[in-house]
């Protein structure tokens, strides 16, 4: 997630730090409770983020079926906003990189961070919520491009 890396964090990083500093809590932490344990400033605008929701693909465990990440969907909020994720992606000229304020008409609402992409709120859709294959259809894990390099 870029938004952790402009913290100055990294999903793996976040992950092991909640595990150590808060493991009763672990991946359901937030930023800001995670900010206060180990004293490294967070944005306001972060600090009640979870770190699974800002991480799914680090935070999530993956079933036994299929490979697909348990609990991964895409963001109720699209919905409640009047829009679905496939309809996102067929209006998005670069589809999952595509930024929202790219593609909105109006301002976007506050709750919704600038350079928010639709791959961070339509995670299945964009296919985030399985395990990346070389024959996913989906630019994901270390690949150059859909399914090579």
């Amino acid at each position: 997630n870029e938004q952790v890396q402009e913290q100055g964090f990294t999903c793996p990083a976040l992950k092991q730090i909640s595990e150590s500093q808060l493991p009763a809590q672990g991946c359901a932490a937030t930023l800001g409770e995670l900010a206060a344990k180990t004293q490294q400033p967070v944005d306001a605008e972060f600090k009640d983020v979870k770190i699974e929701d800002a991480c799914p693909k680090t935070c999530r465990k993956c079933d036994d079926e299929g490979g697909r990440f348990i609990g991964c969907e895409d963001n109720q909020l699209v919905q409640s906003f009047g829009f679905s994720c496939p309809v996102l992606m067929g209006v998005a000229p670069l589809s999952c990189d595509s930024k929202l304020e790219d593609i909105s008409e109006d301002d976007l609402p506050a709750i919704i961070p600038e350079g928010t992409r639709i791959r961070d709120i339509c995670f299945d859709t964009c296919g985030l919520c399985q395990a990346p294959t070389c024959f996913d259809g989906f630019k994901n894990g270390d690949e150059e491009w859909i399914d090579c390099g």
